[in-house]
């Protein structure tokens, strides 16, 4: 029987431990291990970012031409039905409502989107020009998409005729230019009733509404603010605000100066102003030295310590 000291069962004991905690940590370690390796390929596959492809379409054989032209004569063909004083209406689908019954260019060309992609891009193009063109004057979008029509096709059958596109485009400008100093030559200042035409075929032809605007415009002044909001009653209202409204109230309190009105009297700045002048023009200060207070006199019946 051999001898075992008590140094060598320890070592034997600490072995064994460790040979123990080693299997124990490649029991645990081996999905550990495949967890990691899992977490490294999801970084990976979320690092591999695909970008959707684009088809592409040349104009070797006309083909990218005509789709844009189609599009633009589907847009302008059916936004050209509201020009002129016997414009016709267009009747537009809402998903969440009742169907809009309208006669405004910029708003028709608004709910076109087309099917083919390119057809669509044309479409966008015209739109855009009505866009800027409501934006600049107001007025005049479904002018603007006429004249984009007629020059596109025009544009197109000269080009197709064998002449340079480039040269084409700087005959375009140079015409425009022209011509807009010709038309700032014919034009006269509008009058309160074309506003009032103007602003009713925004509104659906409602001369009610067109009146009451062109009346909002006569008070506010051509570069004044005309706010149109849906009312809960039958009737139209007009209100004409004096001066500035914020949609806050005061940054504090303190600045109110008649706190039953909630107001801030103008005449505070005059004061402030006043006493920064007065402080800014000041050199010297001359203050009254005042006597000393005598000190009081100990009280007798004071047990506190201090008296006697």
């Amino acid at each position: 029987m051999a001898s075992i000291t008590p140094l060598s069962f320890a070592s034997s004991s600490k072995t064994n431990s460790l040979e123990t905690l080693s299997s124990f940590s490649s029991i645990s370690s081996s999905p550990l291990g495949h967890r990691r390796q899992n977490v490294v390929l999801q970084k990976r596959s979320s690092l591999k970012v695909k970008s959707m492809a684009k088809e592409i379409y040349l104009n070797k054989d006309g083909n990218a031409i005509k789709k844009l032209q189609a599009g633009v004569n589907k847009l302008a063909d059916l936004v050209g039905v509201t020009l002129g004083p016997k414009g016709r209406n267009v009747v537009l689908e809402s998903k969440y409502g009742s169907p809009k019954i309208v006669n405004d260019g910029v708003t028709v060309a608004k709910e076109v989107e087309l099917e083919d992609p390119v057809e669509n891009i044309g479409a966008k193009l015209v739109r855009q020009a009505a866009s800027k063109t409501n934006d600049l004057a107001g007025d005049g979008t479904t002018t603007s998409v006429v004249l984009a029509q007629g020059l596109i096709t025009e544009g197109v059958k000269v080009v197709a005729a064998g002449a340079n596109p480039i040269q084409i485009t700087r005959g375009i400008e140079k015409t425009t230019k022209a011509l807009v100093e010709e038309l700032k030559k014919m034009s006269k200042e509008v009058e309160d009733s074309e506003l009032a035409d103007v602003a009713a075929v925004s509104a659906g032809n409602n001369l009610e509404i067109g009146s009451m605007i062109a009346e909002a415009m006569s008070k506010v002044g051509r570069k004044g603010v005309v706010t149109l909001e849906e009312g809960r009653s039958a009737d139209n209202y007009l209100y004409v605000v004096e001066g500035m409204q914020f949609d806050r109230g005061y940054l504090s309190p303190y600045f109110v100066t008649d706190s039953e009105k909630m107001t801030v009297v103008r005449c505070c700045l005059e004061h402030a102003s006043s006493v920064a002048k007065t402080f800014l023009t000041s050199d010297a200060v001359v203050v009254e030295i005042k006597e000393p207070e005598p000190a009081p006199l100990a009280n007798p019946m004071d047990n506190s310590g201090y008296g006697y």
